[in-house]
């Protein structure tokens, strides 16, 4: 990002920056997508008659697997039959990874409504799906450290502390004990500075984006000199672009100094939410499946998600 000689233009989706504590502000970052989730499914009639009381039966649904976990029976890959627990941290964790696709996005009020009132167990399938762990276990670890390095300290557990204080009890983190145990020393400070350059730069988020929100990628472009952010609103964390959303950073690429059109952005139409199992399987199977099928054990939600170790 510093050398503007050899590098002509930046595209940046959904990305993390060093110098705020994004992690430790996490918890809120998270809630507030599942507010707009909530919101989104209360605006359009479809969903809002099928499940009324949605974010009401989200936090019950999260108080009751907390209390009472769900089994839900897998079969493991190498055909060895096996139970996954859905409790609480479990549930949300593996929500939010469905967040980064729509077909995920639309499928979270119809899931929340089954395990609230309807089939629990069916809804416990779909959510834990094949029960498969990450193929590379080792990713965690070397992504744990990393994150360890750029964000822990004790700015961080300060921020973490005054953040799960105003988060409801489904998206509050607990320490990173593990950074306690592999980092001897707190990361190197200037590592953590505010990015400045001249490189022409673009990046793009997601409206329901619980990880890397546009509040942040606005704090990013503030520091630099050429910087465009833009929010699609039918995308998650990192999602995979939709034809608008290819067609400014074409746009970009072409012109980095030039402001991207963005005007195909208010052409997106709302999410369309799914209200039936059949709707479900039908978007599932135009979605192509990601490599990793368990929650992100980066987070803290679902740490252990992959090993059934809970948190």
């Amino acid at each position: 990002m510093r050398d503007g000689q050899a590098i002509r233009a930046v595209v940046l989706a959904s990305p993390v920056a060093l110098s705020f504590p994004m992690r430790a502000e996490q918890p809120l970052s998270t809630q507030r997508a599942f507010e707009r989730l909530f919101a989104a499914c209360e605006q359009q009639q479809s969903c809002r008659d099928a499940f009324p009381h949605i974010e009401q039966d989200f936090y019950a649904v999260f108080d009751d697997v907390t209390a009472s976990p769900v089994p839900v029976p897998v079969t493991r890959l190498d055909s060895r039959a096996d139970t996954v627990w859905l409790d609480g941290n479990r549930l949300v964790g593996l929500l939010r990874n469905r967040m980064s696709e729509r077909a995920g996005l639309t499928s979270i009020p119809l899931l929340v409504h089954e395990l609230r009132s309807g089939d629990r167990l069916r809804a416990a399938r779909e959510i834990v799906g094949e029960g498969s762990a990450p193929p590379l276990l080792v990713g965690r670890v070397v992504r744990e450290l990393i994150n360890c390095n750029d964000t822990y300290g004790p700015a961080f557990r300060k921020t973490l502390d005054s953040v799960n204080a105003l988060a409801r009890p489904p998206f509050r983190r607990v320490v990173d004990e593990d950074c306690e145990e592999w980092l001897p020393r707190v990361g190197d400070p200037s590592m953590r500075a505010s990015m400045r350059g001249d490189i022409p730069t673009l990046i793009t988020t997601g409206y329901f984006d619980d990880r890397t929100p546009t509040a942040y990628a606005r704090r990013i472009v503030a520091t630099l000199r050429v910087a465009y952010a833009v929010e699609l609103p039918d995308e998650g964390h990192d999602a995979r672009p939709s034809a608008c959303h290819a067609t400014i950073v074409a746009q970009f690429l072409e012109a980095p100094t030039r402001r991207p059109d963005t005007s195909c952005v208010a052409a997106i139409a709302a999410l369309p939410f799914a209200t039936t199992w059949e709707q479900i399987r039908a978007r599932s199977a135009r979605v192509a499946p990601r490599a990793i099928l368990f929650a992100n054990t980066s987070s803290s939600y679902a740490l252990g998600a992959a090993t059934d170790e809970g948190r």
